[in-house]
């Protein structure tokens, strides 16, 4: 219904008309300038268009807001991402922190993955320089010893020719046992383990008979259990690799080495400690390596170690080395 005041108000915008009795009502025709005509039909446009004008509006100020406090500072660290400042990860919970922390995981992962191919470069590295020292050695005796075969008066010089045959044949076996050890340990990789209940007492009675036929002049010392339990290894292949790790102590210690063995939280733990100087720095960082040794003159292949790691984990055990206060000390850990 519209009013009196209302119909007065609008009257002289609209024009009355009679028909069958009934009388209607319709907008008049304005004399309106061009410019007032267009600002009607901007207002009438508005008045149709206004809920999605607002609704865009709106929308727009919403995730201004919605950038600068969530989306801001997210964005600026995945532009701005470096090595650096990886774990400077923004606060929140939202989608795009997920990401975050997802790209610096994987930032991470390849962090990680770089360190461990640039280490085995280097322990490659250190390899082939080893083996070529190791194989360099007996080769320039051999060679050496085949100049004084032609040199000498084969008639006369006997004692010569004797010895410097032996040292050819000597040098020539070293030669060919580092050969097989390298198969050996090429075969590592395939090795099976073959687990057996074995008394404990047992096992290290074994190991003291082993170290007994060293023929040693070093002082061993034994601390072992009080409780002869059973427990389930490969008694070859842990021997072995004892024998390894005993036989370095041996070479290394001053006169006293100590042998503990212990059992805890399902694992065996043999430690072998000396008294001579220790692991040196290079050593602490390869001595687990292929063919690596701190003595380039002695006869150690440098595999002893390396072969004992591999046989440990197949036990999904671990072998570590470390200093002490007095000397090396050599763990070897095996589940059982």
């Amino acid at each position: 219904m519209i009013e009196n005041y209302e119909f007065k108000s609008i009257n002289k915008y609209i024009r009355s008309d009679i028909i069958d009795g009934r009388e209607y009502y319709t907008p008049s025709k304005q004399n309106l300038s061009g410019f007032k005509n267009y600002m009607y039909k901007v207002l009438f446009l508005y008045k149709d268009l206004a809920v999605i004008i607002h609704s865009i509006l709106f929308s727009l100020i919403g995730f201004y807001i919605y950038y600068l406090h969530k989306l801001r500072e997210p964005i600026n660290y995945i532009c701005n991402i470096r090595e650096d400042n990886i774990d400077d990860i923004p606060d929140g919970d939202n989608e795009l922190i997920f990401a975050c922390k997802k790209i610096t995981n994987e930032m991470k992962s390849l962090q990680e993955e770089k360190i461990k191919v640039w280490n085995q470069y280097d322990a490659f590295n250190h390899m082939v320089s080893s083996m070529s020292h190791d194989m360099k050695n007996p080769l320039a005796i051999v060679k050496g010893n085949v100049d004084i075969l032609e040199m000498i008066d084969i008639e006369s010089d006997n004692n010569i020719k004797s010895e410097t045959i032996q040292s050819i044949k000597k040098n020539l076996i070293r030669i060919e046992k580092y050969l097989d050890r390298v198969n050996y340990l090429q075969s590592m990789d395939q090795l099976k383990i073959n687990k057996k209940s074995i008394h404990i007492l047992d096992f290290i009675e074994t190991l003291k008979n082993n170290v007994k036929m060293l023929n040693s002049n070093k002082h061993i010392h034994w601390i072992i259990p009080k409780e002869d339990i059973i427990i389930n290894i490969d008694t070859h292949h842990i021997e072995e690799g004892f024998e390894n790790v005993l036989n370095n102590a041996l070479t290394y210690a001053n006169s006293n080495i100590y042998i503990n063995i212990e059992v805890k939280d399902k694992k065996m733990l043999i430690s072998i400690k000396d008294d001579g100087k220790g692991f040196s720095g290079e050593a602490l960082k390869y001595a687990t390596q292929k063919f690596y040794s701190e003595n380039s003159q002695s006869e150690n292949m440098g595999l002893g170690l390396n072969i004992t790691k591999h046989i440990l984990k197949k036990h999904g055990g671990e072998l570590i080395i470390k200093n002490h206060n007095n000397g090396a000390l050599v763990e070897m850990i095996i589940n059982l």
